[in-house]
């Protein structure tokens, strides 16, 4: 397996903001999502030393459907230091132009909390997810969120209180949407759930980015991608060309805020002189 950054030092260096089933036999697993401004019971259950920190490429666009849909993918680039390094082969980042962005990965499980008298939570039950077919599973799957806007928190919790993130109940709350969200914690004091059932509906994580960083994979979907296709609905993570520009001065949701600031200032500017 891949050597891959894990645990608090790698959540906390450097950290700045900087769909459908697959059609190439994914073993897809399920992931904690949220809605705008949902707020849902976590227990992580992935220690905080074992959460890894990877290049990411996300919703890749490798083929269409039948009804004009986008296929997307997800890949762990090659070129991630755990793999191959800066000779890793990744035609996403050096033919198509889109840099990977790095991720941090952990298994949770959303829970619904069991109240007794006078609504006093006395427990917990895993939630259940209902897909588009109508069926129901457990809420237990993969967190994949940027180490600055999410993770972080966590290392930070750990650190300055000496409880380990597995053995506490989180409410986790998104706020915002596009570049301004974030997400919003709370440590509860509830006991937490028992680790042994939600460890045996985890998905594997290592199997999981193993794959996603297959070479074969890669070249088997994106190589035959002819050279003007867009790749990502994102576009690029470099700026546009200022002659290209249509509003903000920036592309990329996670341009550390003083950046964008500054190009916004210029922008201003420059319309004044």
């Amino acid at each position: 397996m891949p050597n891959f950054r894990k645990g608090s030092a790698a959540i906390l260096a450097n950290p700045q903001r900087s769909a459908a089933a697959n059609n190439d036999g994914n073993p897809r697993p399920q992931f904690v999502q949220w809605e705008q401004e949902e707020k849902k019971f976590i227990q992580f259950i992935t220690p905080l030393e074992d959460i890894p920190r990877v290049k990411m490429h996300q919703f890749i666009i490798t083929g269409q459907r039948d009804d004009g849909s986008f296929i997307y993918n997800d890949f762990v680039s090659r070129r991630d230091a755990a793999l191959d390094g800066p000779d890793g082969y990744d035609p996403i980042w050096t033919r198509f132009d889109t840099q990977p962005r790095d991720r941090c990965v952990a298994a949770a499980a959303a829970l619904e909390p069991i109240r007794g008298s006078g609504n006093k939570i006395e427990g917990w039950e895993i939630a259940a997810k209902t897909n588009r077919r109508g069926e129901s599973t457990p809420e237990v799957g993969l967190i994949i969120q940027h180490p600055a806007n999410f993770f972080s928190w966590l290392a930070t919790y750990e650190s300055d209180t000496g409880n380990a993130i597995q053995d506490r109940v989180f409410t986790v709350t998104r706020r915002g949407e596009g570049i301004n969200t974030r997400y919003d914690f709370i440590a509860t004091d509830f006991p937490s759930f028992d680790a042994g059932e939600l460890a045996d509906l985890s998905p594997n994580i290592d199997e999981y980015l193993s794959y996603l960083s297959d070479e074969n994979r890669v070249r088997s979907l994106i190589d035959p991608l002819p050279d003007n296709a867009k790749i990502s609905r994102f576009g690029p993570v470099k700026a546009k060309a200022p002659a290209e520009e249509e509003s903000a001065p920036w592309v990329d949701d996670e341009t550390p805020k003083n950046t964008r600031f500054a190009a916004l200032r210029a922008k201003i500017e420059e319309v004044n002189e």
